[in-house]
Order: C-alpha cells, then sequence, then structure tokens
C-alpha cells in the first residue's frame, strides 16, 4: 500500500492493556525526517562505494572521497556538490525537484561509508511517539521491508503481528487503505494468569527497547513451562547447590512429576528461584547464555509457568522463554543492545554455567553483555571491540569476548550460537559507547558497527 505522506492523518486507538476497544486517540502523524542516523537498523544501512547505493535511491549519484570527507553528486550531473564530514551524519533530500524526492543520511563508521533511508512519518499520544521508517525508499511505510518504532523502544521490523510494545502495554495496530493506523489494547488469553501477563510485558519491554518484534503468550509453551515448573517443586530442586552440569534444564522419567510437556520446556527454557517470573526475565536478560531465550523470532511466542513458593527455601520457581535466535542469513543477525539504544543498563549478572576458564568471573562486577546472536550463519575468526566515543576520539574498553571457538563453557561449545562481550568493568553512566564485530563468513571478512547509550 502506498502512503502520501502530504495528506496523512492516522487514528490511533492506544491504552493499557485493561483498556477496552472501545477507548481511541486520533494523532496526526506527519512527515519528518530521522534526526539521528545511530537509531537506524543495521539492515538499513547500505555501503557506499563510488557511488550511491541504486537499491535505495537509483542510478547516477556518483561520490568520490577528498582528504577525509565524502563528495556526492547530489543533481547527478557528474559535479560533486555535497560534501559530508565523517564525524557529522548528514541528512540530504535527493530528486527535491519531483515528485517523489527521497531523504537519505550519509554517514561514516569505523572505515565505512553507508547511506540510509531518513524518510520517516512521526505523531504523538501523550508523553509516547510512533514513527514509521520506510525503510527502502518505495513510499510504502508497513511493507516487511519497514520499520516502527513506539516509545522509548528501538525500531523493529515491521511483522504480520502487528503489534507495538512498552512497558506495561501490548497492542496491535492496522493500516488501512485510508492511511488510517488503528491500534487497539491487546487483552490477555483467557487461559493465561496475572503472572504470565506480567513475565509477557517484562519480556516485551526488553524486546522493544532491544529493537525486536513483541512475543505473544503461547499457551502450548506456558502448559509446558507450567509442569516443569510444579516438577522443580515436588523434587525439591535447589538452586543454592553447587551447578552440576544440568542443573534445573531436565526431567527424569519415573520421579514425580514428570511429563513429556515438562522435559521438553526443562531442555528449551531458562529457569530461576524466582515466584514471579517477570522479576526472573528482568534478571536473565542482563546475562549471556540465558538472554538469548528471549532473542527469538516472534512465531513461537512465549512461554511462562510458575509456583511461588519452595520447600528448599524462599521464593519458588519460574520457568520461561521463547525461541533462540536462528538466522540463516546475516540480515537476521540480533545484535544487542541495539543501534542507537538508550538508557542500556551498566552490569552484567552471573548465571550457570560458570566462566570455566575463570571460574572468579563473577566475582568482580562487569558491564553489561554486547552479544551478537548469529544462528546458523557460518561465522569464524570472530572479534568485537568495544569503545568509549567522544567528539575527539573513541577509547578502547578492556573485556571478554566469548564465541563458540572460545566458549563460555565447555558442555556449551555452540556458545548458543552467540559472541559475547563483557567490559571488565560497569559500563559508565550516560555514555555513548560504539561496537565494532568483525569475523569472516566463508572466508571473506563480515563487520557489523553500531553505537548505543548508558
Amino acid at each position: 500500500m502506498s502512503i502520501c505522506p502530504s495528506t496523512l492523518t492516522f487514528t490511533l486507538a492506544l491504552g493499557l492493556a485493561t483498556a477496552t476497544a472501545a477507548q481511541a486517540n486520533t494523532v496526526k502523524l506527519k512527515p519528518e525526517p530521522l534526526r539521528s542516523a545511530a537509531t537506524l537498523p543495521l539492515n538499513t544501512r547500505h555501503p557506499i562505494n563510488d557511488k550511491l547505493p541504486e537499491v535505495l535511491v537509483g542510478s547516477g549519484y556518483t561520490t568520490r572521497l577528498k582528504d577525509r570527507d565524502l563528495e556526492i553528486s547530489t543533481k547527478r550531473d557528474g559535479r560533486f556538490d555535497k560534501k559530508v564530514s565523517p564525524t557529522k551524519p548528514t541528512r540530504l533530500v535527493l530528486g527535491a525537484d519531483t515528485k517523489t524526492p527521497k531523504s537519505i543520511f550519509v554517514f561514516k563508521v569505523f572505515d565505512t561509508w553507508y547511506a540510509a533511508s531518513a524518510s520517516t512519518l512521526t505523531g504523538r499520544y501523550g508523553k509516547r511517539t510512533i514513527t514509521l521508517l520506510d525503510a527502502d525508499l518505495d513510499g510504502k511505510f508497513d511493507s516487511p521491508h519497514d520499520y516502527i518504532r513506539f516509545g522509548a523502544g528501538s525500531f523493529h521490523a515491521q511483522h504480520a503481528n502487528r503489534l507495538l510494545a512498552e512497558r506495561d502495554v501490548l497492542l496491535r495496530y492496522t493500516l488501512d487503505p485510508s492511511a488510517t493506523l488503528t491500534v487497539r489494547p491487546v487483552a490477555p488469553p483467557a487461559r493465561s494468569n496475572a503472572l504470565q501477563w506480567r513475565a509477557l510485558l517484562a519480556t516485551n519491554s526488553f524486546r522493544a527497547s532491544s529493537g525486536l518484534t513483541p512475543f505473544e503468550l503461547d499457551l502450548r509453551r506456558c502448559d509446558g513451562c507450567q509442569k516443569h515448573a510444579e516438577y522443580l517443586l515436588v523434587n525439591n530442586y535447589d538452586y543454592k547447590k553447587p551447578w552440576d552440569g544440568v542443573g534445573s534444564h531436565d526431567e527424569i522419567p519415573g520421579k514425580p512429576g514428570y511429563t513429556k510437556e515438562g522435559h521438553e520446556a526443562a531442555h528449551k527454557h531458562v529457569t530461576s528461584s524466582h515466584s514471579d517470573p517477570a522479576e526472573a526475565i528482568l534478571g536473565q536478560t542482563l546475562t549471556m547464555l540465558h538472554r538469548t531465550c528471549f532473542l527469538g523470532a516472534v512465531e513461537g511466542g512465549l512461554g511462562v509457568g510458575a509456583v511461588d513458593r519452595s520447600n528448599v527455601g524462599s521464593g519458588g520457581y519460574s520457568v520461561v522463554g521463547g525461541d533462540d535466535p536462528e538466522p540463516s542469513e546475516s540480515a537476521g543477525i540480533v545484535v544487542i543492545p541495539a543501534p542507537g539504544q538508550r538508557d542500556v543498563p551498566h552490569v552484567c549478572r552471573s548465571e550457570r554455567p560458570p566462566v570455566e576458564r575463570d571460574p572468579a568471573f563473577y566475582q568482580r562486577t562487569r558491564g553489561y553483555p554486547i552479544s551478537v546472536s548469529f544462528g546458523k550463519v557460518p561465522l569464524t575468526k570472530i572479534s568485537i571491540d568495544l569503545y568509549k566515543t567522544s567528539r575527539r576520539r573513541d577509547t578502547p574498553v578492556r573485556g571478554t569476548l566469548f564465541s563458540p571457538e572460545a566458549p563460555i563453557h565447555s558442555s556449551r561449545q555452540d556458545n548458543a550460537r552467540s559472541a559475547f562481550f563483557v567490559a571488565d568493568g560497569p559500563l559508565e553512566r550516560k555514555t555513548t559507547y560504539r561496537v565494532r564485530f568483525r569475523a569472516q563468513l566463508e572466508g571473506k571478512p563480515f563487520e557489523l558497527a553500531w553505537e548505543f547509550s548508558t
């Protein structure tokens, strides 16, 4: 569906999950160029060689390097009439004299120049903002190639489930041919309970800030998670005992409470001694290996189960999670924190299995994990560099890299098909950081680079 930005009016029905569908509000969204290139998803960035990428803006926009700057022929006449500094991302409007002008960002990250769409539609509802990004500059804002951002979240790809989330709200939106966006609160499924719904909201808050499409509850998975939580209770599983290489991630046939569904949930999802799964999720997202259970594709949905008591101490048992990310192409790689993400946490939380080569690893307070989950993409020779950035220079941050070539523990040889970098100390507050991920993909150099702020 093509949208004419000059006449666009969106109808937004926004509210908390407990609101009724009758509560509606109208918010006018107007064309507004993106203000920061840092927030652009990695998949929307196109490298610049000797011309601007044709897939984005068409042919004829030649470029050349002069000293440190990039010069561009914005009128496609061979004359280089625009200069872009490597330290100052610049927004350009190409074809301003045509019916289809294209708004783009041109910017440099480390050694590479990029171009990306800066075409957005933005409006406000209370203190929250909704922004639609026409990532492929085709004049449409609702295709699978386009992105959406809600409130304090990061841009995430638009998915067929049409969900938006932030903190205590889950919404579903539709866009009709009259350019009206209708957003309605999503009600909890009839068979779900309050703990499961709170866990879903907590997970989706993390996913939204991390540039991932929100989950829905998967009631089949919830049943399996609940059965495993009850199995841990009746078998008096004790998290205070030393880790035995399996921990709470198994069920033994013949033991009280054993079920096939619980056994499956034990192997696929994360567990915790929290009686409130929402609290458990907040802690798990600060870890490395356990985090990946919240980063997968939305199709599987989220499973949640919990019991609020334990026979071996305070607390209870929570079993939660979705699918791990399993991209088969580089476009599906998941990075955390997301590009341009703000208010990123400062520290890493300990987990089991421990760091095998350094058993005392978690005795020191360390930085929030940087993660790159690449699934089936055959990356090798992985490195991650983290820099604290300022106007004058980028300062390297010391830390530890974990990858399948140097896993956290030998019992997890694939390292959750992810690479992690953990700074030696907490990330500094109100600071911008840059990440440079490098690897080999089928014998060729592969690189991702982005920034975030605490």
